[in-house]
């Protein structure tokens, strides 16, 4: 090629692409409105796969022991499908189905609800390390994220809040105990048997390696403290309140009295009976022992807890056995006469002495009831420290999309919207150009 070909091959591109640009231009119209069209289009459709796969989301942290293991606190096994209760779902949907929900159902909420536990990239790495070791590797999240697809965000809010509301309610240990109450109907030894049955529950409630280490941040008072003030009530006070009773015997329903003493000693006579009926099967075998012989004849001994080893242990167990009958038969002889005595010394206070009583009783209840009171605060206190952040919400709700931002949207729609206008532009100019070379 010479250089006069060369040089009009070069003005014939340049004119070529003159010409491009001249095309374009001269159609900027149908480039713009194919652009806008597709731009608009393309954010529309976005936006319509966005909302169809968009969810409200937060994430609930677990933190107690067992659940590591897969554990529920009352040591059941856990099951993330158990976090949102029918009993949730009833309520959210009755509450909210003509006001935010769009599913038409129970079971549509249900599927519109997700939780899913959230397993850390090196634990995921670790289980998979195992199974190409051909091992297994088990894993409880302690993390999960609840996803609500229908609804808007205050229901998502309400529904997160539920949960950890149900959870805490299931598996917080009660803390309350109820008061002594005050009964006109209380024989005065009725009393001493309600308050001595509260004072076991209160010290019960002190026990426990953790609570004995634990005091409150507000008042200072400790379990070890309370567990000594309610032994304090019970050897002073109760042990006072008791002694004058049994003293005087009395009674502010000497009938009611008087039944109840005469079912008692006929109970008593029964279990007599029955110990002493034990005695004597007990005394014949012994009577039946030989000990030259190894032939013993065994009665229906084993019924009554006798272990048998060799010769020599089953005779001292049997006497020990007939000597501890007939000890406790002796033992419910004397309180069949310690209860016949009280049946027949039962007295009848006068209005003097009754107000007496019934004030020692208020002022003895009333105590224990602030005893019971300090007990409940403690125990309060005590437990939201060790079960108060069994489950919280450690990610707030948010609406989030398995899509793209729309601004991405509306970039795709001007790049692909112009690349369309433009082809619509060459295919245009392609047949107009065909045509006026096949017209002439």
């Amino acid at each position: 090629m010479n250089e006069l070909q060369e040089r009009k091959y070069i003005e014939d591109d340049e004119i070529d692409l003159m010409e491009i640009i001249k095309i374009l231009i001269d159609n900027k119209i149908t480039i713009i409105v194919t652009t806008l069209v597709f731009t608009l289009i393309v954010i529309l459709g976005g936006y319509l796969y966005n909302k169809k796969n968009s969810a409200y989301n937060t994430i609930l942290g677990f933190n107690y022991l067992g659940i590591e293991k897969g554990l529920n606190p009352n040591g059941t096994q856990f099951n993330k499908n158990d976090l949102v209760s029918t009993n949730e779902l009833n309520y959210l949907f009755d509450k909210y189905s003509e006001k935010g929900l769009k599913s038409k159902d129970l079971k549509s909420l249900r599927q519109n609800i997700e939780v899913k536990g959230i397993v850390p990239q090196y634990i995921t790495q670790r289980i998979e390390q195992a199974l190409k070791k051909g091992e297994t590797l088990s894993y409880t999240p302690t993390q999960y994220s609840i996803s609500l697809k229908d609804g808007n965000k205050d229901i998502a809010e309400e529904l997160v809040q539920d949960v950890i509301a149900e959870f805490n309610k299931k598996y917080k240990p009660q803390y309350e105990i109820s008061e002594v109450s005050l009964n006109n109907s209380y024989d005065y030894d009725d009393y001493i048997v309600i308050l001595k049955e509260h004072i076991n529950r209160l010290l019960l409630e002190t026990k426990g390696e953790m609570k004995e280490k634990f005091s409150s941040k507000i008042t200072g008072v400790s379990y070890i403290e309370l567990s000594r003030k309610i032994q304090n009530y019970e050897n002073v006070n109760l042990k006072k309140y008791i002694s004058y009773i049994d003293v005087y015997n009395f009674s502010n329903n000497a009938l009611t009295k008087k039944t109840r003493l005469e079912a008692d000693i006929k109970m008593l006579k029964l279990e007599k009976s029955k110990l002493l009926g034990e005695a004597e099967v007990v005394k014949k075998a012994l009577d039946e022992y030989k000990p030259t012989t190894k032939q013993l004849v065994l009665p229906s001994i084993g019924e009554m807890g006798i272990k048998l080893d060799t010769e020599n242990e089953y005779y001292s167990k049997l006497l020990g056995k007939y000597i501890e009958l007939n000890t406790l038969a002796a033992n419910k002889d004397y309180e069949i006469r310690y209860k016949k005595q009280e049946l027949e010394e039962i007295k009848t206070p006068s209005s003097t002495e009754d107000e007496a009583i019934q004030k020692i009783i208020k002022n003895l209840v009333t105590e224990l009831n602030k005893i019971t009171e300090e007990i409940n605060n403690l125990n309060k206190e005590y437990f939201d420290v060790e079960y108060g952040e069994m489950v919280k919400k450690i990610a707030p709700v948010e609406l989030k999309t398995e899509g793209k931002s729309v601004f991405l949207y509306a970039i795709v729609g001007i790049v692909l919207g112009a690349f369309i206008g433009i082809f619509i532009v060459f295919i245009k100019e392609f047949f107009k150009s065909y045509k006026l070379k096949y017209n002439k």
